[in-house]
């Protein structure tokens, strides 16, 4: 149920603490309506980070263990988002996940590439 009411015939919106005129609500709505606008304006110059301060991230190491640590810094460069944990200094944010199933997928999946790559150039030298 809407906060103001109407009343067609004195044009009059009233609300139980002020009375405004339809001009008045007007104009009140077409400055929350700019106000979104320039706050959609504001979003789309935005970077959506891929974790928190203080998160746990998973990431596969270079020998196929899934490892974890807890994220104490966050920087933004021109080639891309870095991330800082305690257990491993740099992280490339494309290369961490949110939960440890998500870094087991991920792992399962290189695996599963790495073993089709193998299979191709072994049938490659045959």
């Amino acid at each position: 149920m809407s906060k103001y009411k109407l009343d067609k015939s004195a044009q009059i919106v009233e609300n139980s603490n002020y009375i405004m005129t339809q001009e008045e609500v007007c104009e009140k709505l077409n400055q929350q309506a700019q106000r979104i606008a320039e706050l959609e304006e504001q979003l789309k110059n935005t970077i959506k980070l891929p974790c928190k301060i203080d998160d746990i991230v998973y990431w596969v190491d270079w020998d196929n263990t899934i490892k974890y640590g807890k994220v104490f810094e966050i920087t933004v460069h021109i080639d891309g988002i870095i991330v800082h944990t305690r257990t491993r200094y740099c992280l490339e944010a494309s290369k961490i996940f949110l939960t440890y199933k998500e870094a087991e997928a991920n792992l399962e999946k290189f695996q599963k590439e790495t073993q089709a790559k193998l299979k191709e150039l072994q049938g490659e030298s045959e």
